[in-house]
């Protein structure tokens, strides 16, 4: 004699773990969701740009890297940039400075950013300021001076079409 085991109908089954499936799916879908739209508010980040020394710098780049999002110091060194998500990173930059990335790691207020002079500064010999722009020295064809300070204080000028 057998014994014959009763099974439940074959559709069932089916529906029964296509609700499972959807179920875990759907969780997951909004954990992500939840995930992505808290990574992602647009944070205000403020703070100050200075030398080493303490003084404030001017017109000193900061802006988020990766991105086109950018801002410039006011007189005192202030800056407000909004960046994408409060773990973004910020590039600082300015003429005669060496290049500093900050690194945000949730903070909105970075006090103070020291930025060291530029180490090397072998480039700035290489270009040439011509009336209506700048060109290398190496693409002139024609001749080029250069004209050091020594020059300026050959006498007593007081307006500049005197030189």
């Amino acid at each position: 004699m057998m014994r014959r085991t009763q099974r439940p109908p074959k559709g069932l089954i089916f529906r029964q773990s296509r609700k499972i499936v959807f179920s875990v799916l759907c969780f997951l879908m909004v954990t992500q969701l939840r995930a992505a739209w808290f990574q992602q508010q647009p944070v205000t980040v403020t703070g100050i740009v200075a030398s080493i020394t303490g003084d404030a710098i001017p017109a000193a780049t900061v802006n988020q890297k990766g991105t086109n999002v950018a801002t410039v110091t006011d007189v005192q060194g202030k800056f407000s940039i909004t960046v994408s998500s409060a773990n973004a990173v910020l590039v600082v930059s300015s003429v005669g400075f060496a290049r500093l990335e900050v690194p945000l790691s949730g903070r909105t207020n970075l006090d103070t950013i020291k930025l060291s002079p530029a180490a090397a500064q072998t480039n700035l010999d290489e270009v040439v300021v011509i009336g209506y722009g700048t060109a290398r020295r190496q693409d002139l064809t024609t001749a080029a001076v250069s004209v050091n300070s020594k020059d300026f204080y050959r006498a007593l000028l007081t307006i500049p079409c005197n030189l």
